[in-house]
């Protein structure tokens, strides 16, 4: 059989090379990248988001676990070849082929169902909200707002006997509601960017079945670009569950920033038509408004946390029961090596990113908090 000389290998490097040069085109002109997110990006990701519709499961956690498995085999092969036998050049040199061959597709398939749509118009730019600095007032009224909110339906979703928040839905209809939350909202805005460019036909949100062990690193849901999906924890708390699905849809529809998925995930929730989808997003706004105002008030953070319905005084002391028994080492470094992937994608803050929702809401509230 005939083997192509090693600079063949070199033309692989036209992908990534190109998809470099894109990407310094996009950081210059975040228009050139929005254009890319409205009109490429929904026909780059088409097949694979339908493909990956089709499978009821999650394909990135059998991945993950057969691919792990496949590679360790192969390492310990290598190492028994490397010591044992002759041609370690040769064997060298296949795995640096191999490694080289995949950053060279890899690469560039990340950038275009992913990378590039970090780059793109903010959010807060699309939906024509003003993010401006707000005063410890304005801030205090936001919490009073989702204190309000959350009161009103903490009694109306289903509880279980020690009367901690346990929704009447199926884990499938929770998933499937995160996904149809966005088809309503798209259809019922006035907004031009959520009418029309923003929900992409159906989203795959899976259920991962090793979600307890997942807990271990601290992580409620991942997308995965490659296969267009979005991986949930399923082991948390249900309210944490439900939002992160939606956190995650959001993601698929090429919103990369993680403030920015969050705060989307909140504005369909909130105006979901089911409560327990309801109850759910203002909760975990209820946390960042409550945790941004504690550092800008907390004698005002005490009061309001006093007028919080007791029920969801105690779904939050649940939550943080539930994170309180898996941190330790392998947390620390998970949240360390998300924290480099948000700031190589040009989130400087990294993990910090995740806290700037507080301004989208505030924002959106401001402006009258329409649908």
């Amino acid at each position: 059989m005939k083997r192509f000389p090693h600079w063949w290998l070199l033309l692989f490097l036209i992908l990534p090379i190109a998809s470099w040069v894109v990407l310094q085109l996009f950081l210059r002109d975040q228009s050139l990248a929005e254009a890319y997110a409205r009109n490429v990006y929904p026909i780059v990701t088409f097949i694979p988001r339908t493909l990956s519709g089709l499978v009821p499961f999650s394909l990135s956690e059998w991945v993950v676990l057969l691919g792990a498995l496949v590679l360790l085999t192969l390492l310990i092969e290598s190492l028994i070849r490397l010591i044992r036998g002759p041609n370690r050049k040769r064997l060298l040199l296949r795995w640096g082929k191999g490694l080289f061959i995949a950053f060279c597709v890899l690469y560039p398939v990340f950038m275009l169902n992913f990378g590039y749509t970090y780059h793109r118009n903010s959010l807060a730019q699309n939906l024509q909200l003003t993010v401006q600095d707000r005063s410890s007032a304005e801030l205090a009224e936001a919490v009073e707002r989702a204190v309000t909110e959350v009161n009103q339906l903490a009694g109306e979703v289903g509880r279980d006997e020690e009367g901690l928040f346990r929704p009447n839905l199926s884990q499938k209809e929770i998933l499937t509601l995160a996904d149809n939350a966005y088809q309503t909202r798209a259809e019922n805005s006035s907004n031009e960017y959520l009418k029309n460019y923003f929900y992409l036909g159906d989203a795959a949100v899976k259920p991962v079945l090793s979600s307890y062990l997942w807990s271990y690193t601290g992580i409620t849901g991942i997308f995965v670009p490659f296969l267009m999906e979005s991986n949930v924890n399923v082991s948390v708390r249900p309210d944490e569950m439900m939002f992160t699905a939606l956190h995650e849809v959001a993601h698929s529809f090429g919103i990369a920033r993680e403030d920015e998925a969050n705060f989307l995930a909140f504005y369909a929730g909130i105006l979901h038509e089911n409560p327990e989808m309801r109850y759910s997003a203002w909760l975990m706004g209820f946390t960042h408004l409550n945790n941004a105002l504690y550092s800008a008030d907390s004698a005002k953070q005490a009061e309001l946390w006093q007028e919080l319905d007791g029920r969801a005084q105690d779904d939050l002391a649940a939550r943080n029961a539930f994170w309180k028994q898996f941190e330790g080492p392998v947390q620390e470094v998970s949240n360390q090596i998300n924290d480099s992937y948000l700031k190589a994608n040009k989130q400087e803050d990294g993990v910090k990113s995740y806290g700037r929702v507080v301004d989208l809401i505030l924002a959106y509230f401001a402006e009258g908090s329409n649908g």
